[in-house]
């Protein structure tokens, strides 16, 4: 039997790159078998509430809010309910990376059915797969999916991506509705990608031939299953707050900056755009020293890198191809979704490199991406992605490494 050389060099590479990306992955996760970064899963306290009959907690908490004496968490209850059969029967913080790992999996295969709906050849949807969980903020919040607003990513992710295979393939409005409302349910502004999932429904060839009373019947079970889900979290608010668009986050008990920032501006204020905008779009990649000398490594900026220097394969994007009202759809959700953010009083912080937030829209743009990278050649596609899964390398498993060593 011969070898064919050819094929052999050709899977040289994507095979390199496959082995370096797990052995830095299992270098960046090591950490949180050993502890639980000193975070707490609001989440997971929440389910155990649920499960005991009560809507409050037991303790106060970064993040909690303090309404009439009591504490709540102000996280939509989404991953807290999927939760919930976890926790009673023993689950914590260290095992709910476990469930994160899982839920990964289902999102990476969502993608690849997208993908292969799209007509990417498997070559491609490798690197596009590459790019999304280890060339962005997704990497980040899988290996610190022991804290509460990074579960909280994961979850609303994998619902996300769901619900897009679901959009672009069969086009089943409920199941569309439900799982965007879980979305919603686990990160907010993922409310904005509705736009586009409602737009890949009416459009999806299975239902434009088909009588127009059941396309628009197949479109409004979406918007009844969607507002269904949401009634949960209106529900849950009026129930612990008094008003159903109360969410809490005024009654949490701010520190330092975030303090100072709620106090002058509260919580959305054209006054955090700059900020925001350079931190999102121009940002450099930013380690901090410190000590008398300024010679420690003491981490990563905490506010994060831009998307365009940790992540520039993003502006592929740009390149796609699709069905104008798809493509007008796509790109209405996410410059909504970003605007939206722009003017939100927190970037994010705590990260590191990438920015968590853009995980809001990241799912549908990297659709974009797959069809933009078509037009755009392949040396300088495949480059960006390799460089952007160094730098997230370099940021979360090699900075870290070096930091335990030199403690």
């Amino acid at each position: 039997m011969r070898l064919d050389v050819p094929a052999l060099r050709r899977m040289f590479l994507p095979a390199m790159l496959i082995a370096l990306g797990i052995s830095a992955f299992a270098i960046s996760i090591t950490p949180v078998f050993r502890s639980t970064f000193q975070e707490r899963n609001l989440h997971v306290d929440q389910a155990q509430a649920f499960l005991q009959g009560r809507l409050d907690l037991d303790e106060d908490y970064l993040d909690v809010a303090i309404y009439e004496g009591r504490f709540y968490s102000v996280f939509p209850p989404a991953p807290a309910i999927l939760l919930i059969p976890f926790v009673a029967v023993g689950f914590g913080p260290k095992e709910a990376i476990g469930l994160c790992l899982v839920l990964a999996g289902v999102a990476g295969y969502g993608l690849y059915r997208i993908f292969t709906r799209l007509e990417i050849d498997r070559r491609t949807i490798i690197w596009l797969l590459a790019a999304f969980f280890g060339g962005t903020a997704y990497w980040l919040v899988l290996i610190r999916g022991t804290g509460v607003w990074f579960f909280s990513h994961v979850v609303a992710v994998t619902a996300l991506v769901l619900a897009l295979n679901e959009a672009l393939g069969k086009g089943r409005g409920v199941l569309v509705g439900l799982l965007l409302g879980v979305a919603v349910l686990s990160r907010q502004l993922t409310i904005y990608m509705g736009l586009f999932l409602l737009a890949a429904v009416w459009l999806n060839p299975a239902n434009t031939g088909k009588p127009l009373r059941i396309r628009l019947a197949n479109a409004a079970g979406a918007g009844v299953m969607f507002a269904l889900v949401f009634s949960v979290y209106l529900a849950l608010n009026w129930a612990r707050f008094g008003s159903p668009l109360e969410t809490g986050y005024r009654y949490i008990v701010n520190t330092g900056v975030g303090a100072l920032r709620f106090e002058q501006y509260g919580t959305f204020s054209l006054a955090y755009m700059p900020f925001n905008f350079i931190y999102l779009f121009v940002q450099g990649f930013h380690t901090v020293f410190d000590g008398p000398d300024m010679l420690h490594l003491a981490g990563m900026d905490p506010y994060g890198t831009s998307l365009i220097t940790a992540s520039p394969f993003v502006l592929w994007a740009l390149f796609a191809r699709w069905e104008k009202p798809l493509l007008v759809a796509a790109w209405a959700s996410i410059i909504l979704c970003t605007v939206h953010m722009l003017g939100y009083y927190n970037n994010g912080f705590v990260q590191a490199n990438a920015h968590r937030f853009t995980l809001d829209f990241l799912p549908l743009l990297v659709v974009l991406i797959g069809l933009g990278v078509k037009h755009v050649q392949e040396v300088i596609w495949k480059g960006s992605i390799v460089y952007a899964v160094a730098l997230n390398t370099l940021a979360l498993a090699v900075i870290p490494l070096v930091m335990n060593r030199g403690a």
